[in-house]
């Protein structure tokens, strides 16, 4: 019994890391959409956007921009269920 139990039983699907940086001058403007999840964000003094963060398997990430505004999102892989996606991002500090 507890052998078929393990045979049948299957792993959960891991969350899937990112990690991405982009040129963002320190005057520049920063768009975050995420629907489901956690967003922490620091200022920090390089002209650069770090996201880090961990996305439900299934779901995309997507950024783009340049060094005067940039965005980012998530695209759920189900928009009914959407699953969380928790993100640390830090951005220049007087980015709005």
């Amino acid at each position: 019994m507890l052998a078929a139990m393990l045979i049948m039983a299957s792993p959960l699907p891991a969350q899937k890391k990112i990690e991405r940086r982009m040129a963002l001058g320190m005057e520049g403007a920063f768009r975050i959409m995420n629907m489901v999840g956690s967003v922490v964000i620091h200022g920090w003094n390089k002209d650069t956007v770090l996201i880090r963060g961990t996305l439900a398997p299934g779901d995309q990430f997507y950024a783009g921009g340049g060094y005067t505004g940039a965005k980012m999102f998530i695209e759920s892989a189900n928009e009914h269920d959407p699953k969380p996606t928790n993100l640390e991002i830090w951005v220049p500090a007087r980015v709005r």
